[in-house]
């Protein structure tokens, strides 16, 4: 009700906080719709925590942390401003520690975490920060699959949240004076 208000008026800027929040899914869809035809003319600024809402809405976004502005971007040029938000995935039956000693030893990957996998059987659930160039998650399975049981493997892209969250980590956090 208050969006067809303020839609009433034909305002030159519409500035919505969680607009779809509490909303069932066909009056989100909706919303959504409405948002970007009003935005087609008119600039629509949109306060939201729920991220891939961001992703399919907006044309810019800025990612603001108590109060400073840390990036502003199309949602693609911030996932691909962020390539440290990429990931590859394995589950592997495999020693930890030699396992994640091959892992950062191999070029383009720079951290890794392993968790045992829910349901035992020495299967390791593993994430591997790794860069953006080509050809990582090749040499992932190369060296994983000549030493060890590679049971399945997947490259993540970075998502808006992913990014957000990079940002917001990496953002230098003021002190007061007292």
């Amino acid at each position: 009700m208050g969006l067809a208000q303020a839609l009433l008026g034909k305002p030159d800027v519409l500035l919505l906080d969680e607009p779809t929040a509490g909303l069932d899914p066909g009056q989100i869809q909706e919303t959504r719709e409405v948002m970007r035809s009003f935005g087609a003319e008119h600039a629509v600024l949109l306060s939201t925590h729920i991220l891939p809402e961001a992703t399919l809405i907006c044309h810019r976004v800025a990612i603001i942390n108590r109060g400073r502005l840390l990036a502003i971007d199309s949602p693609a040029g911030l996932q691909r401003a962020v390539e440290q938000t990429n990931r590859v995935r394995l589950r592997v039956t495999a020693p930890a520690q030699p396992l994640r000693e091959e892992l950062l030893a191999l070029d383009g990957v720079s951290a890794v975490e392993i968790h045992a996998s829910p349901g035992g059987h020495d299967v390791l659930s593993v994430e591997c920060q790794v860069d953006a160039r080509e050809g990582v998650e090749a040499r992932i399975a190369r060296a994983v699959a000549s030493r060890w049981d590679l049971h399945g493997l997947e490259r993540q892209a970075p998502t808006l949240e992913n990014v957000f969250l990079k940002y917001v980590k990496d953002a230098p956090v003021e002190r007061g004076t007292a």
